[in-house]
């Protein structure tokens, strides 16, 4: 068995710079709140810190991104969460001026998702993690991974299209 060690300072600076933002939007997909979603960063990197190394170099995005969603299903669970009720809006992580017209739609539109076709359409377009790579980060099935997807697109044509479902 490997003896586990904390991670060095400058992997962990590389690891916050290079994932840092993308944890950040991950764990707003899941909380919804700007506040909420730094708490689980900053726990998550914690952990990183803890638990290193993640086992290889070509898991280690992966292990992060793991890390990061079962922290944001703790919290969802979380008494805390259950009592108090937060706004389902948050600010965008870039801003308006920064997008086109259309990429702002299009954000817009994937946050107007169910969380469960949010986190999926992220992890997959945004992120570029493969199906397999998917399931394994949330625990589920590939199938499962493959239908969210498919969910998820044909919500994200209604809505951008403007077009009825029954034409789909």
């Amino acid at each position: 068995m490997a003896k586990q060690v904390e991670c060095p300072a400058p992997v962990l600076e590389r690891l916050i710079t290079e994932y840092g933002t993308s944890m950040l939007r991950l764990c707003l997909t899941y909380l919804g709140d700007l506040d909420l979603a730094q708490d689980a960063v900053q726990e998550a990197f914690l952990r990183i810190y803890c638990h290193w190394p993640p086992g290889g170099p070509d898991f280690e995005k992966a292990w992060i991104f793991c890390i990061t969603a079962n922290i944001c299903r703790d919290m969802l669970k979380s008494g805390w969460k259950k009592r108090v009720m937060l706004v389902d809006e948050y600010p965008p992580i870039v801003s308006s001026e920064q997008l086109p017209k259309e990429a702002g739609c299009l954000f817009d539109a994937i946050r107007g998702l169910k969380p469960i076709y949010r986190e999926v359409v992220l992890l997959r377009y945004y992120e570029q993690f493969s199906t397999k790579e998917i399931s394994r980060i949330l625990g589920i099935g590939q199938s499962a991974v493959s239908m969210r997807l498919k969910r998820a697109m044909k919500e994200l044509k209604k809505v951008l299209c403007k077009v009825p479902s029954e034409e789909w």
